[in-house]
């Protein structure tokens, strides 16, 4: 049994302080996806067959709104 995989994706100029974690399988963005800005989660949504499903949830200072 393998664990999960993940790919971190940063960004350069206004976006710099921001970076994105994504679960990977077989080298594609499958399952759960999460924005950072500064260390703290802003954004999380779910990724399956390299398509969004469900809404994305927006956080405040790491706490679900």
């Amino acid at each position: 049994m393998r664990g999960i995989e993940y790919e971190v994706q940063l960004f350069q100029g206004d976006h710099s302080n921001e970076y994105l974690l994504s679960e990977m399988k077989d080298g594609k963005v499958e399952g759960r996806c999460q924005l950072f800005n500064c260390g703290i989660l802003t954004l999380a949504w779910m990724m399956k067959d390299g398509k969004r499903i469900g809404g994305v949830t927006e956080y405040e200072n790491g706490i679900a709104l």
